[in-house]
């Protein structure tokens, strides 16, 4: 019945704290990555490399479920949020090394 109010427990407040830093760095990333993938594609290949910028993430956002679920029930769900985490840190650091400006 308390669910059914709204009343999410002692998990509500950093749910919703969590959900709104969630929105606001997909709010700051929406605009930007295809900006700068655009900035690294030559100006007449604009098109396929905007193309391919989105259908990387929409693959993404079609196989890191798919594959997060397969670890989660061959593990635990412990070990699937793990595996992620651990998959955006390797990504940001490959972003990291990639894209090192030369002095």
């Amino acid at each position: 019945a308390a669910a059914a109010a709204g009343d999410a427990g002692p998990f509500q407040t950093p749910f919703l704290v969590a959900v709104g830093a969630w929105a606001l760095s997909t709010a700051a990333l929406g605009p930007t990555l295809p900006a700068y993938a655009a900035d690294l594609t030559p100006a007449d290949q604009r098109g396929l490399g905007l193309a391919a910028f989105r259908s990387a993430g929409d693959v993404g956002f079609v196989v890191a479920p798919l594959a997060l679920g397969f670890v989660a029930d061959a593990s635990s769900t412990p070990v699937a949020l793990a595996a992620l985490a651990a998959s955006a840190a390797t990504s940001a650091v490959v972003f990291g090394v990639l894209n090192e400006r030369k002095a």
